[in-house]
This record gives C-alpha cells, structure tokens and sequence, in this order.
C-alpha cells in the first residue's frame, strides 16, 4: 500500500494486489482515520502506528473512510523479506 498526506489526513494511493491491505478491502483513495483506534493526520503517524507492532503477522485495525462510510478494517501484516522478489543466484 502506498500513501500519501494532504491537508492534515492520509489517503491511499496505490493497493498492492494481493496484499495485506488488498485482502482486507482497503482501496486506492480510502483516507487513514486511525490506527488501533488512535486518530492519524500525518504519514508520520500512521507509520508510526504500523511499526508499533513488533511482529510481522500482527493484527492491525484500520479506521478508513471510504467514500461517505467509515470502516473499520482487520489487517494481518506479513514480513515483506518473504515477499519481496530475489535476484537470481542468491
């Protein structure tokens, strides 16, 4: 998932296709509310709410406007090393 910050919210850019956020129904242009229920208005927080969860399975819950409706969303993170393609020969 990409995102970007605009006027104090996080909006969502692009959804990764079969990620973490794509399986969980977070779509390009949902804005970022809160992050376990704690209200984010910058990248910084955001991320900062992301990375407060040491293990990479973690459930993280997502507060997401998508278009007039609020959803709250379960996520599931994964460790992106064991998604990320390797160059040949290593």
């Amino acid at each position: 998932m990409t995102s970007t910050e605009q006027g104090g919210r996080v909006q969502v850019t692009r959804v990764i296709a079969g990620g973490p956020a794509q399986l969980g129904g977070v779509e390009s242009g949902d804005i970022i509310l809160a992050v376990d229920e704690k209200r984010v208005g910058s990248l910084e927080e955001f991320y900062k709410g992301l990375w407060a969860h040491p293990n990479p399975d973690d459930e993280i819950k997502l507060t997401v406007l998508h278009g007039a409706d609020v959803k709250v969303i379960t996520l599931r993170g994964v460790d992106r090393m064991t998604t990320m393609a390797k160059p040949a020969g290593i």
